[in-house]
């Protein structure tokens, strides 16, 4: 089927550009085939594929798991290593 419509489009692009002799045209020609070639194949792809056997059989919660105590082991670092600063900073004032 899409070789039929690039057929037909192609086609239309030659009688266009042999019609006139314009550089334009011949741009304006290709665009309107191109896009008329795009638009007829959309149909075949309205549908799209059905992906869920492979999504349901996916999980998840052990990776979130491993992402959620990796950000908490570095906010606890985080939050040491600024009261360590904060305490040596009381310290030297002191």
């Amino acid at each position: 089927m899409f070789k039929k419509i690039m057929v037909f489009a192609l086609a239309a692009v030659a009688a266009v550009s042999s019609a006139f002799s314009g550089a334009s045209v011949r741009v304006a020609a290709v665009v309107g085939a191109g896009s008329l070639a795009l638009t007829a194949a959309t149909p075949a792809l309205a549908v799209p594929p059905d992906m869920s056997g492979l999504t349901n059989e996916v999980d998840f919660s052990t990776a979130i798991a491993a992402l959620l105590l990796v950000a908490g082991s570095l906010m606890v670092v985080y939050i040491v290593v600024k009261a360590s600063q904060l305490v040596l900073g009381m310290v030297k004032r002191g």
